[in-house]
């Protein structure tokens, strides 16, 4: 009898969560960045998207050694947009190309090969099953209850049969933490406000930022001044094309 109720229970949610959207809030915590960035991410049992919310910082700044580093965030009042569904990855960011550039990129369907474990864990009022999964460069331990039936998301996260609650890089670097759900009348619409560009393209303009960069900076240095720019991507969610 109890395997029956829960089978109904799950077959509800599913239908349920089928016919309306509803909205999941995440923390996004780059450790190594020092952030902590709110996420809405909209979904039904079709499409969903995520939507991170950055706030933008531009700071040049010298230490003791006189060293000079600058950090640049790129951001707008839409935020950058992962859309997703079965067929389909559609992505806006913003990026610099001498001076801000919003674009559209659909991407290839990320393939994160989960390993599912039969291990559980009790979070908050959802019980959670194990998974580990990579995808460009970094692996993801992530705990996903089946209560509660979504493929997709957050950010670029698909193919498990159950909603993320929590999203944890192996270097302790990225974290993805669930804060509330809860029902939405917001729609699940493709990212459509920026250039269209294809995935290559993109990668090429992202490696070109650097180069613009050091430019900039050049150019505000008193004569015979010289700059050493060392990059990393350590701290990014993709490091690896």
């Amino acid at each position: 009898m109890k395997t029956f109720i829960s089978l109904i229970f799950l077959s509800f949610m599913f239908f349920s969560f089928g016919q309306n959207n509803y909205e999941s809030q995440y923390d996004y915590i780059n450790v190594g960045l020092g952030k902590t960035i709110p996420v809405k991410h909209i979904f039904n049992s079709n499409e969903s998207i995520s939507i991170f919310n950055f706030q933008g910082e531009n700071n040049l700044t010298q230490d003791e050694s006189g060293e000079l580093s600058f950090k640049i965030s790129l951001n707008d009042s839409i935020g950058n947009q992962y859309y997703n569904r079965s067929d389909k990855l559609i992505f806006r960011d913003v990026v610099f190309n001498s001076g801000k550039e919003y674009v559209i990129v659909e991407d290839d369907l990320p393939d994160f090969k989960w390993q599912i474990s039969k291990e559980t864990k009790q979070i908050g009022p959802y019980q959670c099953l194990k998974a580990t999964g990579s995808f460009r460069g970094r692996t993801y331990k992530v705990l996903f209850t089946p209560e509660i039936i979504n493929q997709f998301g957050p950010w670029k996260f698909r193919g498990l049969d159950g909603m993320i609650v929590q999203a944890n890089s192996l270097d302790g670097t990225i974290q993805f933490i669930l804060k509330n759900i809860m029902k939405s009348e917001e729609a699940i619409n493709v990212p459509t406000d920026g250039k269209q560009m294809s995935l290559k393209q993109y990668i090429e303009l992202k490696k070109s930022t650097v180069n613009d960069i050091t430019n900039k900076i050049k150019s505000k240095l008193p004569r015979g001044a010289t700059v050493t720019v060392n990059t990393t991507n350590d701290y990014a969610l993709e490091t690896e094309f």
